[in-house]
């Protein structure tokens, strides 16, 4: 997925479980919202977070119909994937450093301690062959940012070009970590495909997988905070995208 992004307000890699997030989908085609000037379609994903009377406060406060929403598609634990071959470290990365290897063929992410492959997880990446739009670009990055919860959502076309043809918008993403540009892992709450090329761009996980992999990497998020940037010449986790 690309982005419009929005910010929400040791590995142990576990965080304190909050209350389940109630992520859901529109399912009609144009809902009406209490903010006239927006509207949201079918397919498109938002966070309730509160009810009252029939009527629902989704995370960027706009009220509508509580009925004109459905549930998430059940989501998947870990998406667990094969152990990987092996795979050459980079030669920038030490011998205990984590580092994160994406392979858009198989569609697995592997997050490595050094040589040692900690945990294997199925992804979407981007549905575009290299180099083309909706693609996810191959290299050697660093996570720049990341964020507990964003809104990502089809950039605006410039002038003269035709509209997204698939265009999306979805409320609290989760888990994200940006590492080139506007191209991220992330959580994905709308689909169930990991394994299939699915995303415009970004790499879709499993929430699960997205929220163990966010604790994982650097820089490392304090009690409380939603989102931190890199420090001036201290880059963040390697992600390498092959």
């Amino acid at each position: 997925m690309r982005w419009a992004w929005i910010a929400l307000a040791a590995c142990g890699c576990a965080r304190e479980a909050p209350a389940p997030p109630r992520w859901m989908i529109a399912k009609q085609a144009t809902i009406a919202t209490d903010d006239p000037s927006y509207q949201l379609r079918r397919g498109f994903g938002v966070q309730v977070v509160e009810e009252r009377s029939g009527r629902a406060r989704t995370t960027e406060g706009r009220w509508l119909r509580a009925a004109d929403l459905a549930p998430a598609s059940p989501l998947p634990g870990p998406a667990g994937a094969a152990p990987p071959a092996e795979v050459e470290r980079p030669a920038e990365v030490g011998a205990a450093e984590r580092w994160v290897d994406v392979d858009t063929r198989a569609e697995v992410a592997v997050a490595y301690e050094g040589d040692r492959a900690v945990r294997a997880m199925k992804v979407s990446s981007g549905v575009g062959a290299e180099g083309a739009p909706y693609s996810t670009p191959r290299g050697t990055y660093h996570v720049y940012a990341k964020l507990r919860a964003a809104t990502m959502a089809s950039p605006p076309a410039a002038s003269g070009d035709p509209p997204d043809p698939h265009p999306y918008r979805f409320e609290a993403v989760p888990d994200v970590q940006y590492f080139y540009k506007e191209i991220a892992l992330h959580g994905a709450y709308w689909h169930r495909r990991f394994g299939e090329r699915v995303s415009h761009g970004c790499v879709n996980l499993a929430p699960a997988d997205a929220a163990w992999l966010f604790d994982f990497t650097a820089p490392q998020l304090g009690a409380g905070e939603r989102e931190r940037h890199t420090d001036p010449g201290k880059p963040g986790t390697l992600v390498r995208v092959r």
